[in-house]
């Protein structure tokens, strides 16, 4: 499995296509158990002119995309309004951009449906 495989796996699944455990914080792709996505590390307060838009306090994520035991890829993210919407970090304060596999990944990770509005709220674009 490549990197690329991997990447393509994530774009084209939906959130339905992955098993979520609460305690662990894992979502396990159900279509092949070897990918996963766990929660990190985080909890870090977050300022930034498009973060603050929001009334509650952000926060820092860490994601790890994992294949099988392997380590794929660490992906930051903030936690916005008291986790209402886990949103990728942008590539700067000024370039409020996120790529496509970012934005699949927020998908899978946001079980409620309010991604779209805080993104757009926070003026982020997907490329």
């Amino acid at each position: 499995m490549t990197y690329e495989m991997v990447k393509q796996l994530i774009e084209r699944s939906s959130s339905r296509d992955w098993k979520y455990d609460d305690e662990k914080k894992v979502h396990t792709f159900t279509e092949n158990v070897n990918l996963t996505i766990r929660r990190g590390n985080g909890g870090s307060p977050f300022s930034a002119p498009w973060a603050n838009r929001f009334p509650h306090l952000a926060l820092t994520l860490t994601y790890e995309l994992y294949w099988g035991a392997s380590l794929v890829e660490r992906l930051a993210f903030v936690a916005l309004d008291e986790y209402r919407a886990e949103v990728p970090l942008p590539k700067s304060t000024t370039d409020l951009v996120i790529s496509q596999f970012q934005y699949s990944i927020a998908c899978i990770i946001n079980r409620e449906n309010k991604l779209d509005d805080y993104i757009n709220g926070a003026g982020i674009t997907v490329v």
